[in-house]
């Protein structure tokens, strides 16, 4: 970026939704023949789902509505790990990179996708969209939810993931386990309920 505002006090999304605009402004205000390329890097960096989904409509409408820059010519070159942005730029405007930075062609359609689509498709999330944590707590969940020989605590640490899966229907698949039914039934009994 040019420079850089931070007024005081603001959330680090207002200073880069300030700074964003401050540094298109500056880049279109120059004195120029009448061509300018700009490039944004991490457009989303920092700004709230909300913005990432307003941004690019704020800033194209300003630059294409502001008579200000009606004779310039100009050109929007956007670097983002947001699929937010990604769903409204069509697949024939994205060039993606590798992490050795090699050009990647092709890729299912991404303008109006479904975030979630895009999350997988496009940001490589072979892994699932959730975290390594999680991920790591419900496999040991799934891989010991026949295992009758699990001690007292380990029954504790199963029944407990099981309780704070967000997923409903995960969630409710593995309560449906012995293991988890014979836990929570024993575990009132015990604490007469």
């Amino acid at each position: 970026r040019m420079f850089s505002i931070v007024p005081q006090p603001m959330s680090s999304g207002e200073s880069a939704m300030i700074n964003i605009f401050a540094t298109v402004y500056s880049a279109l205000k120059k004195n120029t023949s009448g061509s300018i390329l700009l490039i944004l890097d991490e457009i989303d960096a920092f700004l709230h789902p909300k913005w990432q989904q307003e941004i690019l409509t704020h800033i194209t409408r300003w630059i294409n509505e502001s008579e200000e820059f009606a004779s310039k010519k100009d050109q929007l070159i956007v670097a983002t790990h947001s699929p937010i942005i990604l769903s409204d730029i069509p697949q024939n405007n994205i060039i993606y990179l590798n992490k050795s930075s090699e050009v990647i062609h092709g890729g299912n359609p991404t303008f109006g996708a479904s975030i979630g689509t895009l999350f997988y498709d496009s940001f490589s999330m072979k892994r699932g969209s959730i975290g390594e944590i999680a991920r790591k707590e419900i496999q040991w969940v799934i891989d010991n939810i026949d295992n009758s020989d699990l001690n007292i605590m380990e029954r504790k640490r199963l029944v407990y993931i099981i309780d704070n899966i967000g997923d409903k229907f995960l969630r409710e698949k593995l309560k449906s386990y012995p293991v988890y039914i014979e836990t929570t039934v024993g575990s009132r009994r015990f604490n007469g309920k």
